[in-house]
This record gives C-alpha cells, structure tokens and sequence, in this order.
C-alpha cells in the first residue's frame, strides 16, 4: 500500500471514495437514507473534532472496524483500512502544538481577524 504521503486528497477520493459509492449504488447500499427515519430521533451529533475523532481512536479501532465491515458482508469498505491508518497516523504525527491555556496572548493578534 502506498503511504499517505504520496496520495493526494484528489486521488484518495477518486481513486477510492468514487468506486466505493459508486459500487454502493449499484448493489442499493445506503447507510444513511435520504428519507426521514421514523424510528430515529435524529441523526445530528456535535462534531467531534476536525479529524473526525480518527486522532483519538485507538489502533485497535480500525482493525474492529475492519472486522466489522468483514463481518457485515462489506467487500469494498476493508479495502480502504491500510489509508485509513496511514491517514491516522499523518494526522497524530502533524498535530498542532496546544498552547498553555494560561499564556497571554498578544494584544496585537486580535486586529487580524
């Protein structure tokens, strides 16, 4: 498998998101229905976190994931795991340095927004 660094976000999602859905579409799998679902309160949540909560998962995580899509009868979803670490992994090694909540910030910062 490639690593994430040679893949741009235009061939991830052509090269693997684009064939998934359309792949999707022609055996009628949807995971979330267009139509409003009666016995659902409400499919809405906070977003967790801009990674989509993929920094905080655990590594075991993707492999229940994998299992589960296996498990599930899935064919093309276990496909995508080994970019999905590779992205984890991207995301947990570029993280932004959390600054001190108790550092002053400058006065100046504010006028540039």
């Amino acid at each position: 498998m490639p690593q994430i660094e040679n893949i741009t976000p235009e061939a991830f999602h052509a090269d693997l998101l684009v064939p998934l859905k359309r792949a999707n579409m022609r055996r009628g799998t949807q995971y979330f229905t267009l139509e409003a679902d009666p016995a659902m309160a409400s499919y809405w949540q906070q977003p967790a976190s801009r990674s989509g909560g993929i920094a905080r998962a655990e590594a075991s995580a993707l492999d229940d994931l994998a299992a589960f899509w296996q498990a599930s009868g899935e064919v093309m979803l276990p496909r995508i795991i080994e970019e999905l670490r590779a992205l984890q992994a991207s995301i947990l090694a570029n993280r932004p340095v959390l600054l001190d909540k108790g550092t002053p910030v400058s006065d100046f910062v504010y006028p540039l927004y």
